[in-house]
C-alpha cells in the first residue's frame, strides 16, 4: 500500500512538471503565491510548443536545434528529479530558452500563413504582427502580476486583521491580573462595611476565586 501511494506521489509529480508550461497549477515551493496562474501565460505556453516543433519540422540552424535539445533536456530533468513540482524558482533556468521558442513562434506563423495561402507578406505587416503578439503578452503578464498584487495585499491584510485580534486578546489576558486584584479588594472592603453576606461581597468572591493563570 506505501509504495503504491509511493508511485501515485512519483507520478502526480512528474505529471505536474512535465505540463508546468500548460497548466495553472500554482508554485508548490511556496515562493510564488499566485492562485489561478501557472508558470507562463496561456499564449506563451502555445507559442513554446509551435517554436520548438517549427525548429525540428524546418531543420533550422544548429544553434536552433542547439536552443531546442537544450531546453527539452532541461524541461525533462526538472521535471524527473526535482520533488514538488512545479517548483518556479528552479523552472526559472529554462526561461531564456523559452523566451527563444517563443520569438521563433512569431516568426513561423506569418511564414505558415504565406505557404498556406501562396503570397508573400511585407515586411511591415510581419512587424506589426510580431508586436501585437508582444504586446498580448506582456498585457497578459501584467494582468498576471496585477492579480498577484491583489492577492498578497488581500492576503496582508487578513494577517492584520489575526495579528490585531491577537494583540487585543494580549491586552485583555495582560489585564485579568489587575481585575483579580480589585475584586478581592473590593471583597475586603464589603465584609468590612456590609458584611459578609452582602450582594456585593458575594460578586467579588466569585471573580477573586478566578485567579487568571501566568
Amino acid at each position: 500500500m506505501e509504495e503504491s501511494n509511493a508511485w501515485q506521489a512519483i507520478k502526480q509529480n512528474f505529471t505536474a512538471g512535465i505540463s508546468a508550461f500548460n497548466n495553472k497549477i500554482r508554485d508548490r515551493s511556496g515562493v510564488y503565491a499566485n492562485e489561478g496562474h501557472g508558470f507562463l501565460d496561456p499564449l506563451s505556453g502555445i507559442l513554446l510548443w509551435i517554436g520548438l516543433i517549427g525548429i525540428f519540422w524546418k531543420k533550422n540552424r544548429a544553434e536552433d536545434v542547439f536552443v531546442a535539445l537544450s531546453f527539452l533536456f532541461l524541461w525533462i530533468l526538472l521535471a524527473t528529479l526535482v520533488t514538488r513540482n512545479p517548483a518556479y524558482s528552479r523552472l526559472q533556468i529554462v526561461l531564456p530558452f523559452i523566451a527563444y521558442l517563443v520569438i521563433k513562434a512569431l516568426q513561423y506563423i506569418p511564414a505558415g500563413v504565406e505557404n498556406m495561402f501562396h503570397r508573400t507578406m511585407e515586411p511591415w505587416v510581419k512587424s506589426i504582427f510580431m508586436g501585437l503578439f508582444v504586446a498580448l503578452i506582456v498585457i497578459w503578464n501584467l494582468f498576471i502580476f496585477g492579480n498577484f498584487i491583489n492577492q498578497q495585499k488581500r492576503q496582508g491584510l487578513e494577517k492584520a486583521d489575526i495579528l490585531q485580534g491577537s494583540d487585543e486578546r494580549h491586552r485583555i489576558k495582560k489585564s485579568l491580573p489587575t481585575l483579580y486584584l480589585l475584586s478581592c479588594r473590593l471583597r475586603t472592603i464589603s465584609i468590612q462595611h456590609l458584611g459578609k453576606s452582602s450582594t456585593l461581597e458575594r460578586l467579588a468572591s466569585i471573580l477573586c476565586q478566578r485567579k487568571p493563570a501566568r
